[in-house]
């Protein structure tokens, strides 16, 4: 981008690092926002750049990428130009280190705390997990668990005629 504040002048200036001006005629550089950095003095780029997502800065007039810090594991920045990181919220996690999007707890598994790495599977056969759960629920009377194996059951299931369920289990009359 370009600028000039001077009547009559042959050229205008290049817009110093971390700012940018996109539109023709005018007087002055912009400055880049949180979430944007630029590292051209020679950019025709009318916007600062973005922040990647799993990235995020709250600096203004960023010269430089390495100003968007990686969110760390069980944070996440989900969008480009993100100006802080966010918490995973229980029943969600990410594993790793620079992460756009929280990602849910499986089906099978839970996680009760914010800021997590990781899901917990299920544990126990007379509960269950829904995706997203933040807890295991136990199995209702006249339901069993399914899905899974025995310590990650995703669902409960009302028992059919011709079953009774007994401690989360369908078994035959």
């Amino acid at each position: 981008g370009r600028a000039s504040a001077a009547i009559a002048e042959d050229e205008c200036a290049q817009c110093t690092l971390g700012r940018t001006q996109g539109s023709l005629g005018q007087t002055d550089c912009v400055d880049c926002t949180a979430g944007r950095f630029m590292n051209e003095t020679e950019s025709e780029e009318s916007v600062c750049y973005a922040c990647p997502e799993g990235r995020a800065s709250n600096a203004l007039v960023a010269t430089s990428p390495s100003t968007c810090t990686a969110c760390a594991a069980g944070r996440s920045a989900p969008s480009e130009a993100s100006t802080a990181c966010t918490d995973c919220l229980a029943g969600s996690y990410t594993p790793v280190d620079g992460t756009g999007s929280c990602i849910q707890c499986e089906a099978g598994r839970f996680q009760g705390d914010d800021l997590a790495t990781s899901c917990e599977a299920c544990g126990e056969p007379r509960a269950y997990c829904p995706e997203g759960a933040t807890e295991a629920i136990a199995v209702d009377d006249g339901h069993y668990a399914s899905g899974g194996d025995a310590l990650t059951r995703e669902a409960q299931v009302p028992c059919e005629p011709g079953y009774y369920c007994l401690s989360a289990t369908r078994l035959p009359c």
